[in-house]
């Protein structure tokens, strides 16, 4: 988590330097999240520029059907914090 925060604060830093030194041109970012399944559980993963940001996990206990659609929705939720997930 402390990597996550100090990668976004470089990246912040760098933003604002060339900003104020008039050479800042907008990158585009290439965002995606991925859903992957290994076996009973699993992960939704967001990517910026390649690089994983955050991810959530959602394991499915084997007492339980497994339920890909119900397993996604939940790790996408942790994945962004949700409290409720």
């Amino acid at each position: 988590m402390m990597n996550d925060l100090t990668t976004a604060l470089q990246r912040a830093f760098e933003n604002l330097y060339e900003a104020l030194m008039g050479d800042y041109v907008p990158k585009e970012k290439n965002e995606e999240i991925r859903i992957i399944k290994k076996g009973r559980r699993i992960t939704a993963a967001y990517y910026i520029d390649g690089e994983c940001i955050r991810h959530g996990n959602a394991k499915c206990s084997k007492e339980d059907k497994f339920n890909f659609e119900y397993g996604s929705k939940l790790a996408f939720k942790r994945m962004w914090g949700d409290p409720n997930a």
